[in-house]
């Protein structure tokens, strides 16, 4: 081979290493931005409810920006049809942010991880203090699994973990839920439920 030919090799073989090395970076920036837009979203529009309670559809566009069409399947279910399985911000796995008058929450000392990537699929991991539950004493902190969809990253899953949901009920001596290591599986689970008792309800009436 000549040393023209190798030369170009050399070439295309840094080039292309660069261009994955950026194509990886741009990734991780995405994603990163993706979920620090994620922390400052108005809980209760993530959750379609209107300033006053009210479910509204036009809400899911919210979160639709965030959330990958398989989650969103069983996602804007519990939106608008069945809001007793989840009524918790999905960034923490809390209910009680909702008692703030502008439903925000007030989330200080976020960390926002590097993400870990491969190809079109990406796992990022966020800590937090928000009132009254903070990181130090309750080791508060989410997982989100996200994939890429039409060129863009979505969250398709989420685990939870920390504050109410482990380490304060141990604490206060108080039950609840245990550490959510899938809430997609969780909701899907809760809407069978849910349709399995409405199923059974209306069997039980038409005798």
């Amino acid at each position: 081979m000549s040393l023209t030919k190798k030369l170009l090799q050399l070439i295309v073989i840094v080039c292309a290493s660069i261009f994955i090395q950026q194509a990886y970076a741009d990734d991780q920036r995405d994603i990163n931005q993706l979920i620090q837009n994620l922390y400052t979203e108005d809980a209760k529009a993530l959750l379609c409810s209107d300033p006053n309670g009210e479910q509204n559809e036009q809400l899911i566009a919210v979160s639709e920006r965030y959330i990958s069409s398989d989650f969103m399947k069983y996602f804007k279910q519990v939106c608008l049809g069945h809001p007793s399985v989840w009524l918790k911000d999905i960034r923490t796995g809390q209910a009680g942010l909702f008692s703030y008058d502008d439903s925000k929450a007030e989330f200080t000392n976020l960390n926002v991880e590097q993400p870990k990537v491969k190809g079109d699929h990406a796992r990022i991991r966020t800590t937090y203090d928000f009132p009254e539950v903070n990181y130090k004493d309750f080791g508060n902190f989410s997982m989100f699994t996200l994939i890429k969809e039409n060129g863009l990253w979505k969250i398709d899953d989420i685990e939870l973990g920390g504050h109410d949901l482990d380490k304060y009920n141990e604490r206060e001596s108080r039950t609840g839920l245990q550490a959510i290591k899938s809430l997609k599986q969780y909701l899907k689970r809760g809407l069978a439920e849910a349709a399995a008792e409405k199923k059974a309800s209306e069997k039980d009436t038409s005798k």
